[in-house]
């Protein structure tokens, strides 16, 4: 991917971490659908999506939980 791509999708990422904060951790598949579309926006490959989406969902999950 070029450099301005990932820039792109990156600030993308952080934004929906920032949602994912205070995310309903019941609703998790919808989570998933979410950054599977943000993912899919920018071209990231599929074959590495699902590892992307586990990552990201589980650092929001760790930072929520650091907050309580």
């Amino acid at each position: 991917m070029k450099s301005d791509t990932l820039r792109l999708m990156a600030r993308a990422f952080a934004e929906e971490v920032m949602r994912l904060h205070k995310f309903d951790w019941t609703r998790r598949e919808s989570a998933q659908a979410d950054l599977r579309r943000l993912l899919a926006k920018y071209g990231y490959l599929p074959n590495l999506s699902e590892d992307a989406i586990q990552l990201v969902l589980e650092q929001a999950e760790l930072a929520t939980s650091l907050e309580d």
